[in-house]
């Protein structure tokens, strides 16, 4: 079972740029971590050894990596998300939602938005610059997909932290993504 949360938005290093309006909240499907901090150094030919101090490590080993066609279904809805976002698309982009953040996207509108849909709301709630971060996320690098059951995390390398991380769902045998913003898992020094 699913219990949808609304977490708080713009968890990370200060200076970063969050696709929510500061002290805005965005909702989530919750997760086995917080706000981590870790160092991180690149190895040779593209891995990487980390010494993790926070809960990202519990994401990242989280499950087991994903494969074949379950990795490529996740990979597509994270990625078709993003782009819809980076479109300004929002009636695709809730489409790949799953129903308990959308659900909790009501709760978090004033009275004169409820009973709208996600469509008339999420683009209320993202920042001006939603479309920029989300293009450049959808361009990120994936590090980690990472899976177990019904629950997942895409892990990946965008601008503005080390690593983030989006956290996913299945739902009706597709994959949605379970917030409506990815989360930095590594933040920038």
């Amino acid at each position: 079972m699913l219990i949808a949360s609304v977490s708080a938005a713009g968890c990370g290093s200060g200076g970063n740029t969050d696709s929510v309006p500061h002290g805005a909240t965005t909702p989530s499907i919750s997760s086995p971590a917080s706000s981590p901090r870790s160092r991180q150094s690149q190895g040779q030919g593209g891995g990487h050894a980390k010494e993790s101090e926070g809960g990202e490590k519990s994401i990242e080993e989280f499950g087991a990596e994903a494969v074949g066609s379950e990795r490529v279904a996740i990979r597509g809805a994270f990625t078709s998300y993003l782009s819809a976002i980076a479109a300004g698309d929002f009636r695709p982009a809730c489409s790949h939602l799953a129903a308990g953040v959308r659900q909790s996207l009501e709760q978090l509108v004033v009275k004169r938005l409820k009973g709208r849909g996600c469509v008339a709301i999420l683009p209320k709630l993202l920042s001006g610059s939603a479309a920029t971060i989300a293009r450049r996320q959808a361009e990120g690098k994936i590090t980690k997909v990472r899976v177990e059951g019904d629950r997942g995390f895409v892990v990946f390398h965008a601008p503005r932290a080390k690593l983030y991380q989006m956290t996913m769902v299945r739902e009706g045998g597709e994959w949605k993504t379970a917030t409506a913003t990815s989360s930095v898992l590594v933040p920038e020094l």
